[in-house]
């Protein structure tokens, strides 16, 4: 669909593409990888995204200065063979 996209696409080409979960595969990541940047919700249904939810401290999340009532903190993780940083955001709202 990005190919598609992008052929169809007049004028200059977006530096980054926001992609819903469903974008997150590994065919999609494969194919995309090399050839665009992308930010994309990791589904809770990645095993390795479940395992990160459970061993995520208190410790390691930073509180927001900026959103009240929201921490996060950046890990390091590799899926379909590619290298990527994600983005764990808790919600103290969600908490409750």
């Amino acid at each position: 669909m990005i190919k598609e996209f992008q052929s169809q696409w007049q004028g200059e080409q977006p530096e980054v593409y926001i992609m819903d979960a469903a974008f997150y595969t590994e065919d999609n990541l494969s194919q995309c990888s090399q050839s665009i940047d992308w930010i994309s919700r990791v589904p809770l249904t990645i095993k390795s995204a479940q395992e990160l939810i459970q061993t995520v401290s208190p410790e390691q999340l930073n509180k927001s200065i900026v959103y009240k009532g929201y921490s996060f903190c950046a890990v390091c993780n590799e899926y379909a063979e590619i290298k990527q940083q994600w983005i764990v955001v808790e919600s103290e709202e969600r908490k409750i």
